[in-house]
């Protein structure tokens, strides 16, 4: 709609609607949600303060948010101010269906997880999601996601490539 009010209000109100079906299913409930509305209605629907707000409506306590394509776009958590209280964690989108070729390369996923890692923040990432649209036209890109989302300070790209080569191929 291009009414922005409206839109975040309905937005609002299906995700409160949402919390309170799953607390009626399962008193243990965690909600998983992704940042990619965020993204794609940034400077329309969401700012930072439309991002408050609607996260602050919610029971952040019982919501885990990975913040879709952070491999791909540039630091949205710290656009909407690292999630509020909401855990959160970095999204490794990689390839859009259809679309296989590399994007910024394995390089710069240690690069921009390690970021996300040390961002000085007082909610710092908390998490590593794998959600690609487009799978094995890369492997040792999901291989390195995998191994990042374990000790993202640890991972160096050489040696992640040789294990990787190791694994696949056996030794030499």
């Amino acid at each position: 709609t291009d009414d922005v009010k409206k839109a975040l209000q309905v937005k609002t109100e299906a995700a409160q609607k949402l919390c309170e079906l799953l607390a009626e299913i399962d008193t243990d409930w965690i909600w998983l949600s992704d940042a990619w509305d965020f993204r794609c209605q940034w400077g329309k629907t969401w700012t930072p303060q439309s991002v408050s707000a609607y996260l602050s409506s919610l029971p952040q306590e019982r919501m885990i948010l990975y913040s879709t394509a952070e491999d791909l776009w540039e630091k949205l958590y710290k656009k909407c101010n690292y999630y509020g209280k909401t855990t959160w964690g970095f999204g490794t989108l990689h390839s859009f269906a259809g679309d296989d070729e590399w994007h910024n390369g394995h390089e710069d996923l240690i690069k921009r997880v390690r970021e996300a890692v040390r961002e000085d923040s007082s909610n710092p990432c908390n998490g590593m999601f794998l959600v690609p649209e487009l799978t094995n036209c890369d492997v040792l890109y999901f291989h390195l996601s995998a191994w990042l989302a374990w000790n993202p300070l640890e991972v160096e790209y050489k040696s992640a490539v040789q294990q990787y080569c190791r694994l696949r191929y056996g030794q030499a």
